[in-house]
């Protein structure tokens, strides 16, 4: 059986609920999170992570834009793990997050364990 990567369970958590109407960023976030753990398709779960990203950095800035953005950055990490890039990681998140302060913890963890 294949060990899963650091982030799969924390992708699963974000990828849960229906997508409704709370925006296109979110419905970015089902397709990522679809392409990540139904079809493996870590590249085209790596682009709609970015899609979603450049639609939520156009927000309103509310806890749940905050928390699509950490989600969609979550299934961002775990592409890019699953497609042999881990040490890339650290450097996307920063293009996201622009400066480690506003990286959260969750997320840094990950980046720790993708270091080791």
């Amino acid at each position: 059986m294949r060990a899963l990567g650091p982030g799969f369970l924390e992708a699963r958590r974000c990828s849960e609920g229906p997508p409704g109407s709370q925006g296109p960023a979110l419905a970015a976030l089902f397709r990522a999170a679809q392409r990540l753990q139904l079809r493996r398709d870590f590249p085209a779960a790596l682009a709609a992570c970015e899609r979603g990203l450049e639609l939520e950095q156009k927000g309103s800035g509310s806890v749940l834009a905050a928390d699509t953005k950490s989600c969609l950055c979550i299934i961002g990490i775990q592409a890019l793990a699953e497609l042999n890039q881990w040490d890339q990681v650290l450097g996307w998140v920063l293009e996201i997050y622009e400066i480690p302060e506003k990286i959260p913890a969750r997320i840094l963890q990950m980046c720790t364990q993708l270091a080791v």
